[in-house]
């Protein structure tokens, strides 16, 4: 675990600015020198100074970042190898495991707190009105201002999360990164510097108890989708307003928050499989229980499309409720 501390320069029109000093944490992931902070912790840094337990201090550059997911990759040329943390595996938390988080707060170098996980899967939290790609891990282990960009470890020492959040208005609410996310983008953060997405071209938005009654679900699950962007790959593969999506790529959709994700690391001009249950207008009377029993129902009201994920550019506007190409 390393202390970052970054400078910033604000000026407008031109004009010499004002320099300004903030602090987080990282956490070193490759012998070499190469650490996982938070991008809102090294951006728009001018420069960026990393210590050691040891003392030591170098200076570090960005190799990449991705504020959707509020990650960065930054480096050091260290004289020797480097103590690692082992990336651990964030599926495999439970809520009630003891956490343990590393870093900074308030300017106090290498604090360790302790909780336990308190929820998993949080979104619409929005740190700081960052609008965000959120499968957040909540602890109750203490996080503050410092902690930023530190790890969240498991009681085996494994990294399972990158401490990015806390709510102001409480005490005992902290939110990570599953490490899970993290691990799917560093190579791309290390081969180009930045996260190239993919999209399938609709929006959706949660069903409720109604709605899924109405589908014949006996719960609400899946992504109801709610408009179809003309011209994308869901329109091609014929994917209307109205349809449940309720499984993609291989993975069943139990809230709609967790489609945009997968839309997302799909993988540009991949072709993916997508179990969908048809809108009402087209449905027959079928009993569907959940998203697996629609999925292997020999004769269910099924259709299995094979869509073509394009890049989105900058044209993804929100990620709380629904998304677009």
């Amino acid at each position: 675990v390393v202390n970052i501390t970054v400078s910033a320069e604000f000026g407008y029109g031109g004009a010499p600015g004002y320099y300004a000093e903030g602090e987080g944490s990282g956490v070193i992931i490759d012998e070499d020198g190469y650490i996982l902070t938070n991008n809102h912790v090294v951006e728009n840094a001018s420069a960026i100074i990393v210590r050691l337990q040891t003392g030591q201090e170098f200076t570090a550059t960005v190799i990449g970042s991705d504020p959707r997911t509020d990650v960065a990759l930054v480096k050091i040329e260290p004289h020797t190898s480097l103590p690692i943390a082992p990336l651990g595996d964030s599926e495999n938390l439970h809520v009630g495991d003891w956490v343990v988080a590393i870093g900074s707060p308030l300017g106090l170098d290498f604090t360790v707190t302790a909780g336990i996980v308190s929820a998993l899967g949080r979104r619409d939290v929005h740190p700081d009105g960052r609008e965000l790609y959120e499968n957040f891990i909540q602890t109750d282990a203490s996080i503050n201002p410092g902690n930023s960009g530190g790890p969240l470890l498991n009681l085996r020492g494994e990294v399972v999360g990158i401490n990015t959040a806390v709510n102001r208005l409480g005490q005992g609410i902290g939110f990570a990164i599953p490490i899970n996310m993290v691990k799917v983008l560093i190579p791309q953060l290390l081969e180009t510097g930045t996260v190239r997405r993919s999209c399938i071209g609709v929006h959706i938005q949660p069903l409720t108890r109604e709605l899924a009654l109405s589908y014949g679900l006996d719960r609400p699950l899946g992504a109801l989708v709610v408009s179809v962007t003309t011209g994308g790959p869901g329109e091609d593969a014929g994917l209307e307003t109205g349809d449940v999506i309720l499984r993609f790529n291989g993975e069943d959709i139990e809230e709609s928050g967790e489609l945009p994700w997968l839309a997302s690391v799909a993988g540009v001009g991949n072709t993916v499989e997508v179990a969908v249950l048809e809108n009402l207008y087209r449905m027959a009377n079928w009993k569907i229980d959940d998203a697996s029993q629609a999925w292997e129902k020999e004769h269910s009201n099924r259709v299995r499309f094979d869509v073509t994920v394009p890049a989105d550019g900058e044209r993804v506007v929100s990620y709380t409720v629904h998304y677009n190409c």
